[in-house]
């Protein structure tokens, strides 16, 4: 009777964890949408401003902004994207393992200067004894353009000081509800590149006038550049983290399901087992009873014939 007992409560605590995992998944198909849809939409201005900035570095014999201008690379930043909180998969651990494959192939952990997104990422850059300049947690949740800014204005002030010289993003692409990869990205010093190659066909530069002028253009757009990949970036992360969540906490409820299942029928097994042997200690009570009243009336059948 214990063992059942110990079952039934097992059953009961597993799927108390499977309404709360189908709880998580519905949370997270909800918002996955909405994050979908917000990192498709800041794809289309990222790709533009890429191509405005292509054109406008192709037309000119020389860089007109310093940001445009690779110098030596003895230190290099890394804007880390992950999650505040987990429940979601293998989507931190790829992360880490394209960061610490990209510091490897960049030098090692003494040139690396950190910026991480995210409490994951920080508890596990801290763990491991890196760099962190400066670290952002619980802002995966409806990333916002102000967010990007101010991401991108301490780069500016670590690039401005000589703390970096290179800066790369690593975040997670998102492409499907199942499909999500960690993407590494230079983002400094900038040099646009257009995401699978689309563009505008360049264009001759006499048909266009710059008012004031090419250098100031560059000012404005350069900064906003690095804002808006920073905050593609945001989204983009956020999408992968809802679908990862999303998955994960799926593939949680099913194995709750086929726990529960096993775990039924282990208590159906050991229920009947329980029963057949009340059953036969039973009828096995029955007969040492009738054995021993037979022998009883035996014996006093004997003694009375012997008086």
């Amino acid at each position: 009777m214990e063992q059942l007992r110990e079952i039934r409560r097992h059953i009961k605590a597993v799927r108390e964890i499977q309404h709360i995992t189908r709880a998580m998944k519905l949370v997270a198909a909800a918002k996955l949408k909405k994050a979908q849809d917000e990192a498709e939409a800041a794809r289309p201005f990222a790709r533009k401003i890429s191509e405005v900035l292509l054109d406008i570095a192709q037309w000119t014999q020389e860089p007109l902004h310093p940001l445009m201008v690779a110098r030596p690379a003895n230190k290099v930043g890394f804007i880390v994207m992950t999650s505040d909180r987990g429940l979601c998969g293998r989507f931190n651990h790829d992360i880490f393992d394209a960061t610490l494959a990209q510091v490897e192939a960049l030098g090692g952990k003494e040139k690396a200067v950190m910026i991480v997104v995210g409490r994951k990422g920080l508890e596990f850059f801290t763990r491991n004894g890196f760099n962190i300049a400066a670290s952002y947690v619980r802002l995966s949740q409806r990333p916002t353009f102000g967010w990007a800014r101010e991401i991108a204005a301490k780069v500016l002030e670590l690039y401005d000081a000589g703390a970096v010289d290179h800066v790369y993003i690593i975040y997670s692409r998102f492409y499907s509800t199942m499909t999500h990869r960690p993407k590494v990205f230079r983002l400094i010093p900038v040099v646009p590149v257009v995401e699978d190659g689309a563009r505008a066909p360049r264009l001759h530069p006499d048909i266009f006038i710059f008012n004031p002028s090419p250098k100031i253009v560059l000012e404005h757009l350069v900064s906003r550049y690095i804002e808006v990949e920073i905050f593609r970036a945001l989204q983009e992360t956020e999408a992968s983290k809802r679908g990862a969540r999303m998955t994960a906490m799926s593939a949680a409820t099913d194995n709750a399901a086929e726990m529960i299942e096993h775990l039924v029928a282990l208590y159906n097994r050991s229920r009947q087992a329980t029963i057949t042997r009340e059953i036969a200690d039973i009828i096995g009570g029955a007969e040492v009873v009738a054995n021993g009243g037979a022998g009883w009336r035996r014996g006093r059948q004997g003694r009375q014939a012997g008086e």
